[in-house]
């Protein structure tokens, strides 16, 4: 006998967060929630902790749960699509494991879409909440009342997404239209070359109410956890413009042009700003896993094309060039492979002080205070730093290499934000 084909699946993926996963679960499962048919496709990404066993218990008590485990890390992205191609039901939703879904919205969301059977995705708002202390932080972006866009609307809905800043990753997908249009892509963001290929399948809606909930945190200690996009780079955020633009262009493509002149620039415009707003997220983001002489090249980048903006953060990597600059010498430490310790040359009494921000930065460095950096041992694999220029030139005449003698002082200099604030008017 063929089991009843569930009107939803809800997708969650998880890898090593047993604990998340067994949140998650409870959050979806508890009775009475749906008033049709659900499936929960927990698709593992080759979790070395108790994964399968919270997974298991679910099904073993007759719960709708259905779980898959990669024999190999596929991925996030991997292992994300990998649990929607999996989905049964008649549509399907992505869920993190650490997030929740607003019920009541999905389900309205869904009757909406049994009604419109040509609407082929429905997408809202993401709500961000502290469930610790019960209250919302807002939503990624606000619309008075749902909008509709096909195949004939495609430059509109380039201009609303610019306008909104919206990204278009947590859609309720009739499961029918992701076969042939939901593929991995490496240099866009995935969710608008999906979006792209889901026009030629029928409508799409972007509806006021929020049916997904991000939690910032599910109980005290919670907010230590890593997210993927709390570890983002440049090149990260630089995918949803270019995802964007790419919508864009297909909407040129298509012949759907702008009206004027005026219109085009507008557009063009929009999506400038709509890349610079992703490329500040890119400072802090970059900032928050300690690499600060990356995070302090995209606030030049973008005080340099006058588009960094204003942030209460701003002032305090601005005043972080000296970390920056011991950052940037771990990092070259690391890069060069043989080098097996560093050490600190003609800095007197401050030379304790530097060697514990060497230590901060980096706790299992070997760094030593030497006077007379003739007496290293193997000085071939030491990385020498001294206090000005004057030491360094004395050091190289001696027959130190040039490259592994640097001077602490330009070092810095060369992380120094004020002459880049001061050109984008930032902090007059």
């Amino acid at each position: 006998m063929t089991a009843v084909r569930p009107t939803l699946s809800i997708c969650l993926p998880t890898r090593n967060r047993q604990q998340h996963l067994e949140h998650g679960l409870q959050r979806v499962l508890a009775p009475g929630l749906f008033p049709f048919a659900i499936e929960v496709v927990v698709s593992d990404n080759a979790s070395s902790d108790d994964t399968a066993a919270v997974a298991r218990r679910w099904i073993d008590r007759g719960m709708p749960v259905r779980y898959h485990r990669h024999a190999e890390n596929v991925g996030a992205y991997g292992n994300q699509f990998s649990s929607l191609r999996r989905a049964r039901g008649e549509y399907a939703i992505y869920l993190a494991d650490d997030d929740r879904l607003n019920i009541d919205n999905l389900i309205e969301a869904i009757t909406w879409l049994e009604a419109h059977p040509r609407c082929v995705a429905s997408y809202g708002p993401i709500e961000t909440i502290d469930a610790v202390e019960n209250v919302s932080c807002g939503l990624t972006y606000s619309i008075p009342a749902d909008r509709v866009f096909d195949n004939r609307n495609r430059l509109e809905l380039a201009a609303f997404m610019i306008e909104k800043r919206i990204i278009p990753e947590i859609g309720i997908y009739r499961v029918a239209a992701l076969a042939d249009t939901l593929f991995v892509t490496h240099t866009l963001y995935w969710a608008y070359p999906l979006l792209d290929r889901l026009l030629a399948y029928g409508f799409v809606c972007f509806r006021a109410k929020p049916h997904y909930v991000g939690l910032l945190r599910q109980w005290v200690g919670d907010d230590a956890r890593v997210t993927g996009q709390q570890e983002f780079r440049l090149d990260d955020w630089e995918s949803f413009y270019h995802g964007l633009r790419f919508f864009y262009y297909t909407a040129l493509v298509a012949g759907d042009e702008p009206t004027s002149a005026e219109e085009r620039a507008s557009l063009d415009k929009g999506m400038e700003a709509f890349g610079s707003y992703f490329r500040n997220q890119a400072i802090y983001t970059i900032a928050r896993t300690g690499k600060l002489s990356e995070a302090l090249d995209v606030i030049k980048l973008l005080s340099g094309a006058r588009a960094v903006e204003a942030h209460p953060a701003l002032a305090a990597l601005a005043a972080n060039s000296a970390a920056a600059g011991l950052y940037a010498i771990c990092e070259l430490f690391d890069q060069a492979g043989d080098l097996t310790r560093i050490a600190l040359h003609g800095f007197g009494a401050d030379a304790g002080q530097i060697v514990g921000g060497f230590k901060s930065v980096r706790p299992a460095l070997d760094v030593v205070v030497c006077d007379d950096p003739g007496a290293l041992a193997e000085p071939e694999h030491v990385l020498l730093i001294v206090a000005d220029d004057r030491l360094r030139e004395a050091l190289v005449g001696r027959g130190f290499l040039p490259g592994r003698v640097l001077s602490l002082s330009g070092v810095i200099a060369n992380f120094d934000l004020g002459p880049w604030l001061r050109f984008a008017e930032i902090g007059q």
